[in-house]
């Protein structure tokens, strides 16, 4: 058995099934456990931050199964509302950066730690996603509430600010990250969009950063810039209050609007010898 090519014992394996169908099959010997964890570790799309726990005893007991890991994508869990929706409960955006930042401190002190051990992992490099939040409820495509419409759940929204990242200096620095695959849209909307070159920053080996972005902002933005017009007319002077609104847009070669600011090009300018893809 344990004679097979590589590439027949691949093909035998990717017979078998899911993931979860492979486990019985890891004791036939040394070199079919090799080939399942080597499928099993490739990927892992749906890693979310409460499980970053696993992902350390996974590979720091295992330190070879670094070598197999191309792709990894992370959702980041937030506290959910208790409410019908973001109209009855504004999300609380503070906490959220919270849990939000304690998420990618850990994933880069992991990933750090294992790739301390492994050492040289390669010249492919991993492709690493940060993809989307959990609960989807924080999204207004995806909130069904009966009692407030799609426009008021959006401008609640867009009045608890958006998603940051707190001690992004911090971070350790991240070798072997070829791609980095900030998603932006829907979900992922809610978070500074700044954030991504700030991550970006701590991997010296990235060659291309794809940014996707979505203004979920728009509806319903003249009536709150004319609210906040009549509010601030009430303030003393220096008041400020949390409404974020994206002033300027810019289109790409695929002709999808994205969003752009003043603050997102500033990071742009301070990463050099990179490629940076916004679709």
């Amino acid at each position: 058995m344990d004679q097979i090519p590589p590439e027949i014992l691949a093909n035998i394996i990717n017979c078998l099934g899911g993931e979860e169908k492979l486990t019985p099959y890891a004791s036939v010997s040394r070199q079919f456990r090799s080939g399942i964890e080597r499928r099993t570790f490739r990927t892992l799309s749906h890693l979310k931050s409460t499980d970053l726990d696993f992902l350390s005893a996974a590979f720091l007991n295992h330190p070879l199964r670094r070598t197999y890991l191309k792709f990894l994508c992370l959702t980041v869990v937030l506290p959910p509302l208790q409410a019908c929706c973001p109209v009855t409960q504004i999300p609380d955006r503070d906490a959220d950066s919270a849990t939000y930042s304690a998420a990618v401190r850990k994933l880069f002190s992991i990933l750090r730690k294992i790739d301390d051990v492994v050492g040289d992992i390669g010249q492919d490099g991993l492709e690493l996603c940060f993809a989307t939040v959990d609960p989807p409820s924080y999204s207004s495509h995806r909130i069904w509430c009966r009692t407030h419409n799609r426009r008021d759940i959006v401008g609640a929204i867009a009045r608890s600010g958006r998603i940051t990242l707190a001690g992004a200096d911090e971070l350790p620095f991240l070798r072997g990250v070829g791609l980095f695959l900030f998603m932006g849209s829907h979900d992922f909307s809610f978070v500074e969009p700044g954030v991504s070159l700030e991550v970006a920053g701590k991997m010296p080996d990235f060659s291309s950063l794809v940014v996707y972005l979505r203004d979920s902002f728009t509806l319903g933005r003249v009536r709150r810039i004319a609210e906040r017009q009549r509010e601030n007319s009430c303030k003393p002077c220096g008041a400020t209050d949390r409404i974020i609104y994206t002033t300027s847009r810019f289109t790409s070669p695929m002709n999808k609007s994205v969003m752009k600011n003043q603050r997102f090009s500033s990071w742009h300018r301070r990463i050099s010898g990179s490629r940076i893809q916004c679709v």
